[in-house]
């Protein structure tokens, strides 16, 4: 994707069949997740025989790599650490392992208590 490249994908029921489909979802790119073969087969040549098409898809995918958070490699790195720091946190303040929400590391809004409920914060 970051080259540029048009991908269709079909999500199956693992996982990592699905992954194409959440990163294309990420871009912008919804409208390149088909449900069947067929579908998959009918796009695939559609693209293939429209040139506009493709170049539309292909300037979009460039647009995404300069707006889109996905290709945002500095802020991922950033939203990592925090997660990593906030699960610390919770274990420092004996705490068991749960779900934790990262804020936006673009936004101030670390007032300490971020990714934990509010009686949990006061511990």
């Amino acid at each position: 994707l970051w080259a540029g490249t048009p991908v269709i994908t079909l999500p199956g029921e693992r996982f990592s069949s699905r992954v194409g489909a959440s990163l294309l979802s990420a871009i912008g790119l919804g409208d390149m997740v088909v449900r069947s073969l067929e579908e998959y087969e009918e796009l695939a040549v559609a693209v293939a025989l429209d040139m506009d098409r493709l170049w539309a898809i292909r300037r979009r995918l460039e647009d995404a790599r300069t707006s889109c958070s996905l290709f945002d490699t500095a802020r991922w790195v950033k939203s990592l650490e925090l997660g990593y720091k906030m699960m610390w946190s919770r274990h420092e303040m004996g705490l068991p392992p749960a779900d934790i929400d990262i804020p936006d590391t673009t936004m101030p809004t670390d007032d300490g208590t971020a990714g934990y409920t509010s009686s949990e914060a006061k511990k």
